[in-house]
């Protein structure tokens, strides 16, 4: 006789064969580089940071502290080495990507071109950071240097990483709209301008992307949702009728298996409850879910849990 598979095992198959559920996967994939890019940017924003707070002055622009403001700024060409990588690796990833996923779907891949378009692609920044990273991986390492300017009105010390103009201007490889960008600075570049104002520009960009995709997929998402629900629903039913039916299933093991069926806040709440509190919860789950217990299974849980 063929044994029944369990409804739990069942829909835990149906969820991993749904469309929204390999759609998810591709997408949590494909934000491993997003996360990756995010993470370079904040590293090599906090390194800035680093040589131009003012907490930091003595310790790093002082005389004597020469040597360690060196290795600050090679740690600064590191993470921008980093920020520039990843920011070409992003590109990368994202077309391969969108043709992975939207290769049939020509509609969105016009949409998505013209919206790469209107962008990056005539945009001065975008363009220079994309040269930028050739520059520093196939000419040279930048010169970067820390600026120091007075602001006599409120007397305060103003300090900039800045890149150089005249060694960008070394390299033969900017395109047109590279060019534009550096030639409306005279002798340097702030990096965290610069930086910051491509980040942001590319972050503008994946939010857009992110909510197309909640659209383009929203029934697909939706099933998987329903079948994650039906799953949950199906899980806390067997749990509680396991424990009736089982004597060898004490509260403290029952507490441990229901809790993985809540969010963070329902479990920290939950497990500072007396026993009464708990199982008034509980009930209070089986009427929202719609789970049906018997009478007299309501009694043998009564006992067993209150006791």
């Amino acid at each position: 006789m063929k044994q029944k598979i369990p409804k739990e095992f069942e829909l835990l198959n149906k969820l991993r064969d749904s469309s929204g559920y390999k759609i998810t996967q591709k997408i949590n994939s494909f934000s491993l580089s997003t996360y990756i890019f995010k993470q370079n940017y904040n590293q090599l924003i906090n390194q800035i940071n680093l040589q131009t707070k003012p907490e930091n002055s003595k310790e790093i622009h002082s005389n004597e502290n020469r040597e360690k403001l060196r290795k600050v700024q090679l740690e600064t060409l590191r993470f921008l080495h980093n920020f520039l990588a990843s920011a070409q690796s992003l590109i990368d990833h994202t077309r391969v990507f969108v043709n992975d996923l939207y290769n049939d779907d020509l509609l969105f891949k016009e949409e998505f071109s013209e919206k790469i378009q209107q962008t990056f692609t005539n945009d001065e920044v975008s363009v220079f950071i994309k040269d930028f990273r050739q520059f520093l991986q196939h000419f040279k390492m930048p010169n970067i240097s820390t600026v120091t300017n007075l602001k006599i009105k409120d007397e305060k010390i103003e300090r900039k990483v800045m890149i150089s103009v005249q060694d960008l201007n070394q390299f033969s490889g900017w395109k047109a709209l590279s060019k534009k960008f550096i030639s409306k600075y005279k002798d340097k570049i702030d990096l965290s301008m610069v930086a910051t104002e491509y980040f942001n520009i590319v972050n503008n960009f994946y939010n857009w992307f992110s909510e197309r995709q909640e659209l383009l997929h929203q029934d697909e998402f939706a099933e998987m949702e329903n079948t994650r629900t039906e799953m949950i629903n199906v899980g806390i039913e067997e749990t509680i009728k396991r424990f009736i039916k089982n004597k060898n299933i004490t509260k403290e093991s029952f507490d441990i298996s229901i809790t993985q069926f809540m969010n963070e806040g329902e479990k920290n709440a939950f497990i500072k409850w007396n026993q009464d509190s708990k199982f008034q919860y509980i009930l209070s789950i089986c009427r929202n879910k719609k789970i049906k217990l018997h009478q007299k299974e309501i009694l043998i849980f009564l006992k067993k849990y209150r006791r």
